[in-house]
């Protein structure tokens, strides 16, 4: 497998095809006058009665018609219609026997021709959406040639499964230990290619761990993995940088940005191990102080990017969350910068994020229902 690996600087408003800066004051920042309009709408669910509190993986229907959340009671799939906000359906599976699915589903993955690609701990497969399993990818049990490394490993970190069904990326990791690059599993040939990803390692420095006995619990930043149409972003909180993987290409870019509002990545030293939960939660808080960036998200009706920052968390004397200071920042399709402006209207980082129609998405639960907080942005 050839990899082709290029380096692209997208920042300060300037062109990362030329890869050369040019005067920013002639480039217009077109989220100057931004304004930020955000309503809500509650999901009707007729006499179903669940946890709403409870979805984790997600995934859009590829007209994005439809989001399909994993439920980890049964377990299930709720499928909601974006047209009418409404339950179309929960979809059960089992979690035993020949169709078994995993228990909780950590990633979800929509496929063509009503096929769900359930990822968790113990079980990964794929399934028609009445449940019966259809490929068995035993993710965990398989002797996958090519990865070279030491101990055992969590395999499925962020796994997604392409649409060809051959093909699935990750970010591997030995367990309770930093993400070792980007693996590419040929899911015919049981091999993995990994990508190593150094503009990311930063993230490790802001990651703080306190274990006990066989158990362990962490908090700070991480290595996350999203699909954006055909292709795959890594990125972290900890820095602006990310990579962009084609899989039709098998390449692999590095992107760079210069944002003249924030910083492009954290800064400072802090320990990575502690030795209590109370001197954990201490050091991640500081963690939080710093600026963290969120995922991209693709504005078809726009022809953008947006993207998402944080710094400064406030908190009541009960550690009860106020907000924090939220930045805005917009790309062209080939991620030069072309706008940032801090926004007196958020306050915090979406929650299970979409974006559709030009309005972002963020979940949330009204009076024991599904729910949504609809941004639209005008400027």
């Amino acid at each position: 497998m050839k990899l082709l690996f290029f380096i692209c600087l997208a920042g300060g408003f300037f062109s990362c095809e030329e890869n050369s800066e040019s005067d920013s004051s002639s480039k217009k920042n077109i989220l100057e006058n931004l304004k930020v309009n955000i309503d809500s709408i509650r999901i009707e669910v007729g006499d179903e009665i669940f946890d709403a509190g409870s979805y984790y993986a997600y995934d859009l229907s590829e007209d994005k018609q439809s989001i399909f959340y994993g439920y980890p009671e049964g377990p299930e799939i709720h499928e909601i219609s974006l047209t009418d906000y409404a339950l179309v359906k929960r979809h059960k599976f089992t979690s035993d026997g020949p169709d078994q699915a995993p228990s909780f589903i950590n990633y979800l993955s929509v496929l063509p021709g009503d096929e769900l690609a359930l990822i968790g701990y113990g079980a990964q497969g794929i399934f028609s959406i009445g449940g019966k399993k259809l490929q068995n990818l035993a993710i965990e049990k398989t002797e996958w040639k090519g990865l070279e490394i030491d101990g055992s490993l969590n395999l499925i970190s962020n796994l997604r499964v392409l649409s060809d069904k051959k093909r699935a990326v990750a970010t591997p990791s030995p367990f309770a230990k930093p993400v070792e690059g980007l693996g590419v599993f040929d899911l015919e040939n049981k091999t993995i290619t990994l990508h190593r990803l150094p503009a990311l390692d930063i993230t490790n420095r802001f990651n703080v761990s306190f274990r006990q006995g066989n158990g362990s619990s962490s908090s700070g930043d991480y290595i996350d993995l999203q699909e954006l149409g055909d292709d795959f972003v890594i990125y972290s909180g900890s820095t602006s940088d990310i990579y962009v993987y084609q899989p039709d290409l098998d390449s692999l870019r590095l992107i760079t940005f210069e944002h003249q509002l924030v910083p492009n990545h954290k800064t400072g030293d802090f320990p990575t191990e502690v030795d209590s939960n109370e001197r954990r939660m201490e050091v991640s808080n500081e963690i939080r102080k710093q600026i963290s960036f969120s995922r991209l998200y693709w504005d078809e009706s726009r022809k953008i990017y947006w993207r998402f920052a944080m710094q400064n968390p406030r908190y009541t004397e009960e550690r009860k969350y106020l907000g924090s200071e939220v930045f805005v920042f917009s790309y062209d399709k080939d991620f030069n910068l072309t706008g940032e402006i801090k926004s007196e209207e958020l306050t915090m980082l979406p929650n299970l994020p979409f974006m559709k129609d030009g309005k972002l998405y963020r979940y949330t639960v009204m009076e024991e229902d599904p729910g949504f907080v609809i941004i639209n942005f005008d400027f």
